[in-house]
């Protein structure tokens, strides 16, 4: 932030990081293995909307070009907006590195459009073994790492769940450390 912006109350709001939503392929098998996590066959990605018709011309082309990317992979698709006005991305697929993939070539169409802020999170669904309620694992693109979300009825969470996931997860994929910034993502379409 600068002077002026700081002498104005301005805010900048973070460029997403792109670079570490792959860490996933690899690190999927760890996370099998030490937490028990296996790919639920689903993944969104969260998005920012912004009135202005350029970028309902950027959505309603990425749109056409996740269609196609999602038609080659045989992943399904379903476009919503939320409660809160986000717009979701949500895919189907079993194969995990589909999902990885085609979450990536929406999130580098909005970045290389000059949208990529509007980028929130991307979100895979897991299921645990231990357990019937799925878990989540979100890319929070501001901060540029992973963090565990594990519901728990009536809109609680599982924190020892949680805090044990973070731990392990740190050891495999770049992490989000401050857990102030795991937020919880209720209702999600995943």
């Amino acid at each position: 932030m600068g002077f002026l912006d700081a002498l104005f109350g301005r805010t900048r709001v973070k460029k997403a990081k792109m670079g570490e939503l792959f860490a996933l392929v690899t690190a999927q098998v760890d996370l099998e293995r030490d937490l028990g996590w296996k790919p639920g066959g689903r993944a969104g990605l969260c998005l920012k909307t912004v009135p202005t018709t350029d970028f309902k011309q950027v959505e309603a082309d990425l749109e056409a070009l996740v269609k196609l990317a999602a038609e080659a992979s045989k992943t399904q698709v379903k476009i919503s907006q939320d409660e809160f006005n986000y717009r979701w991305l949500v895919f189907t697929d079993p194969d995990f590195e589909d999902l990885v993939g085609v979450i990536h070539i929406a999130a580098k169409e909005l970045q290389d459009r000059g949208y990529g802020e509007q980028l929130l999170a991307a979100i895979f669904r897991f299921s645990q073994t231990t357990s019937p309620v799925p878990s989540y694992l979100v890319y929070n693109y501001k901060e540029g790492g992973f963090y565990p979300f594990i519901p728990a009825s009536g809109k609680k969470r599982d924190n020892a769940g949680e805090m044990r996931a973070g731990a392990l997860l740190g050891k495999h994929l770049p992490a989000v450390r401050d857990q102030a910034s795991w937020h919880p993502l209720w209702g999600l379409p995943v």
